[in-house]
């Protein structure tokens, strides 16, 4: 309604304004939805909407494992999306008719890539297909996604491939959630660190300046004591400043590690019962994350951490 407002009926344009990011395949089917509102409701011709989409629409693959590279009953998926899955079969007979029949290898490539095999809605597949970019959340996994996962995708179509390795904001997660510290850098290196992070690396000009370091340490005892007093004041718990902070924010899942990394707290626990003169660092261990309702082994993982 908003994009109508401004430009009418000029769908041509969508791309230049909008962007659709399907995020691992849990969102797939925002290609065949926008299809299906171009074609249906907005009255456009298949080759205009699919023209459209394909600039529109993006995807990220965040992980290899099963989970992420879902699969969905045909018979369910098109009693519950009738018109959806209609668009999302004429999307697939297109990819098949697009394929070159005289290379070799052309029947396992298309088995490969098919978006409906084997009774099987392959949303990974089908978010590809929809996609003018794919991309991984690190090099070494982007990699893999062109030489294993999807690699007869990036055989057919490499311009779409790209890495996006997953990080933070240092803008955010450094300079706003940290200002002292930021300040130290500001007035050591300058401001232009901000805009461009590869500045940090001036920062190795004070790795032996020992008012710096000095600065440094202040500032992380600073901090340190300020989420002391906050896990205090939400919890009731008391926490030593003193001690190392060993903190893993992550969502519990089991190749996340949470239970692994609780086995190496009880392993030094006891250790240290059987041995007191067994020499360990003073440490807080802190976890912090979530799990799925229905995912049983991280819920009894975060069980066994209370």
């Amino acid at each position: 309604d908003t994009f109508e407002k401004e430009h009418g009926a000029n769908w041509e344009l969508l791309p230049q304004f909008v962007a659709i990011h399907t995020n691992d395949t849990h969102p797939a089917m925002c290609g065949p939805e926008l299809m299906r509102i171009l074609i249906d409701e907005k009255k456009l011709e298949w080759d205009d909407a699919w023209n459209i989409v394909t600039q529109v629409v993006s995807y990220t693959n965040h992980t290899i494992l099963p989970e992420a590279l879902e699969k969905w009953p045909i018979g369910t998926f098109s009693k519950l999306l009738p018109r959806v899955y209609q668009i999302i079969d004429e999307i697939s007979r297109r990819w098949h008719e697009s394929f070159d029949t005289t290379q070799e290898g052309w029947q396992e490539r298309l088995r490969q890539t098919a978006i409906l095999w084997d009774g099987e809605v392959r949303m990974a597949n089908l978010s590809v297909i929809c996609s003018h970019s794919v991309n991984g959340v690190a090099k070494i996994h982007s990699d893999i996604i062109k030489n294993n996962v999807l690699k007869d995708f990036y055989a057919l179509t490499p311009e779409k491939f790209n890495n996006k390795t997953n990080g933070i904001s240092h803008r955010r997660f450094f300079a706003e959630a940290n200002p002292t510290y930021a300040k130290l850098v500001t007035e050591a290196i300058g401001d232009g660190w901000l805009k461009d992070a590869f500045e940090l690396e001036k920062l190795k000009e004070f790795q032996n300046d020992t008012e710096f370091l000095k600065a440094v340490g202040a500032s992380k005892r600073a901090n340190k004591e300020r989420l002391a007093a906050y896990v205090k004041a939400e919890t009731g718990l008391v926490i030593d400043p003193n001690t190392v902070f060993d903190v893993q924010v992550k969502r519990f899942h089991a190749y996340k590690r949470q239970l692994m990394n609780i086995m190496k707290v009880m392993d030094i626990y006891n250790r240290r019962i059987a041995n007191p003169n067994f020499h360990v660092t003073p440490t807080t261990f802190i976890f912090s994350g979530k799990a799925a309702s229905s995912y049983t082994f991280a819920k009894e993982t975060i069980r066994l951490i209370n």
